[in-house]
């Protein structure tokens, strides 16, 4: 074939992803290994993606995030994937990029867990609190549905976001008000856009919770474990507000 021969390979478009990673300082071995065997996997099963990587550090979360978004902006990329470093994703796991393109929704996450407390489900539901300001609850772990569904919050360990949904937003996208996180803050803003945000529950990785331990719904504490604690969080946060009642009262009293 001549020089001027084009192969049709080379005309077909390659869907441009842009690998997000906010870091701290020193990430777990663990983890690096994980994203080392993924990496690999997506540069030989994923001939039809071209993929770039930006892994900048987190002293303020937000501002990393934003570099992040900008980054993928500036050289046209079709989607973010941003992913926390604390994720582990198993040797079977690796083809999640997969169905979460094939999903063809403007942002979609992944279940994954609180690595402590009362080990939740990382997805949220938005209530009305008598018409105030809109408060965020965990999921149950009796309402996950092990397939694609919608949610309010997508837990920001791993969401995938379409670029066209960040071209719509004035900066910055991501933001901490000391209220709410980062991953409350992109979502409602990517809700106020008129998009939906969803999570494939069927896909679960792995949430590393220090050197040894990896949290996933094998490895959580079991259920009646984390009731008890529920039960005592409520019991503590009675008994606080027990104490703030008396000594509101006290000061009463002393004419403050």
């Amino acid at each position: 074939m001549g020089e001027d021969t084009v192969m049709a390979e080379d005309i077909v478009k390659k869907t441009k992803i842009f690998i997000g990673i906010p870091a701290y300082g020193d990430i777990d071995p663990e983890v690096v290994q994980s994203f080392m065997r993924w990496l690999y996997r997506l540069g030989r099963d994923y001939p039809d993606c071209q993929f770039f990587m930006g892994i900048k550090s987190k002293s303020e979360q937000a501002r990393a995030r934003n570099y992040i978004v900008n980054s993928a902006l500036s050289i046209g990329c079709d989607y973010i994937l941003m992913i926390d470093d604390d994720m582990i994703i198993e040797d079977d796991q690796t083809d999640f990029l997969r169905k979460l393109l094939n999903h063809n929704v403007p942002a979609i996450g992944v279940l994954f867990w609180q690595r402590g407390g009362e080990y939740r489900p990382e997805m949220l539901h938005e209530v009305e609190v008598k018409g105030e300001v809109a408060k965020y609850v965990w999921f149950d772990e009796s309402e996950i549905q092990y397939k694609l569904q919608e949610v309010d919050v997508i837990g920001g360990g791993l969401m995938l976001i379409k670029a066209e949904v960040f071209l719509r937003m004035l900066e910055p996208y991501f933001w901490y008000d000391g209220t709410v996180g980062t991953d409350i803050y992109i979502c409602h803003r990517i809700r106020e856009l008129g998009y939906k945000c969803y999570v494939d529950s069927s896909i679960e990785l792995g949430h590393r919770a220090g050197e040894r331990m990896t949290i996933n719904s094998k490895t959580k504490p079991p259920m009646e474990e984390i009731n008890k604690f529920r039960e005592q969080e409520k019991e503590n946060k009675l008994v606080m507000n027990s104490n703030l009642w008396e000594a509101k009262e006290a000061i009463k009293r002393k004419g403050g």
